[in-house]
């Protein structure tokens, strides 16, 4: 297993740790464990839904990236 797949194995972890009720969703109050993300929750949630999907958070993780790189 190389660096890229462990450090997608923690992310999707960490999304599911955060998902009490296991719907799939990170409401804000599930997202309020994760401080970073906690106060980008309205950037973040880009369909205006009040929760995050993978696919949101995805989307943000790799904006982040982008500008580190």
């Amino acid at each position: 297993e190389g660096h890229k797949e462990k450090l997608e194995k923690a992310k999707d972890n960490r999304f599911d740790e955060a998902d009490t009720d296991h719907d799939g969703m990170l409401s804000r109050e599930e997202v309020e464990k994760m401080p970073k993300m906690s106060k980008r929750f309205d950037k973040i949630d880009s369909n205006k839904d009040g929760k995050l999907s993978r696919n949101e958070m995805e989307a943000a993780m790799k904006k982040m990236r982008r500008k580190h790189d």
